[in-house]
């Protein structure tokens, strides 16, 4: 059995690489992501320090996505806190 094709996103351009076929699937498996991390930076925003951005502490790379069947997903978030007095 081969390995399932893999697309890296980080563009909306690496979106159109997915085959037209397969893009409904993609979404189907982002949406539930995308209302979890959404609900994430929500929270991690109610702990920052009154003043502190999200958008600077916050931030999310590329996704990849992996045309497996697979409805699962695996994120690594990097919240960047500010040092006191900086």
């Amino acid at each position: 059995m081969s390995e399932p094709i893999q697309y890296k996103i980080t563009t909306l351009d690496d979106i159109l690489k997915i085959p037209s076929d397969r893009i409904e699937v993609m979404l189907s498996d982002l949406i539930p992501h995308i209302k979890k991390m959404s609900a994430t930076k929500e929270l991690i925003s109610s702990l920052l320090p009154e003043g502190e951005n999200i958008d600077e502490a916050f931030q999310l790379g590329a996704l990849t996505w992996i045309d497996d069947g697979k409805t699962d997903v695996t994120t690594n978030i990097t919240v960047k806190m500010k040092e006191e007095g900086k």
